[in-house]
């Protein structure tokens, strides 16, 4: 399997966002950029190094550290190997901020009444790594974009609709759902 197959799996087996949703509402939403969007989920984000279907998905949280030798990015992940990047310094900081960003948006939708915070920062969890440091530094983290809640419910709103038509035109599978 490519990885955007592994992440769809293990995103179905435990009831996290649909990537492909989740991108058309960052996109529609307008706050997290046009393209390369993560994927996340309450507890944790991945974001892509390149084109999503064939790509590595780097958790931004466990990125240690981010060095250039000779003419080559490395990215070296907690408890694990260091990484030769494809792209350049500034794209994975953007990319990651991007990450965290839309992870903390989401967090603040569904936990802003057990966590209080102000800002995306207040809703992450980064270690105390050089990485974590830049991130910690980025202008994005310092403030929220969108009203809480406003991500988990455009979520909710363009999920119903994407299966709408499976409910509709299946209507056996209608009669199995008890809540409907």
């Amino acid at each position: 399997m490519n990885p955007q197959k592994t992440l769809r799996h293990f995103a179905s087996a435990h009831c996290f966002p649909e990537y492909k949703i989740l991108s058309r509402c960052l996109k529609n939403n307008g706050n997290f950029g046009k393209y390369k969007f993560p994927w996340v989920c309450a507890f944790f984000a991945l974001f892509p190094l390149e084109g999503s279907e064939t790509t590595i998905w780097l958790n931004p949280a466990k990125i240690v550290d981010l060095k250039k030798m000779q003419e080559s990015y490395y990215v070296a992940i907690e408890n694990g190997p260091k990484l030769t990047v494809p792209i350049h310094r500034r794209r994975i900081i953007s990319n990651a901020e991007v990450a965290c960003l839309v992870l903390a948006t989401m967090r603040r939708g569904h936990f802003h009444f057990i966590t209080k915070g102000t800002t995306p920062l207040d809703f992450l969890e980064l270690p105390d790594t050089p990485f974590a440091k830049v991130l910690r530094g980025r202008l994005s983290l310092q403030y929220f974009r969108t009203p809480i809640g406003e991500l988990n419910r455009l979520y909710n709103k363009a999920y119903s609709l994407y299966h709408c038509n499976d409910l509709i035109e299946n209507r056996e599978a209608v009669d199995r759902i008890g809540w409907y």
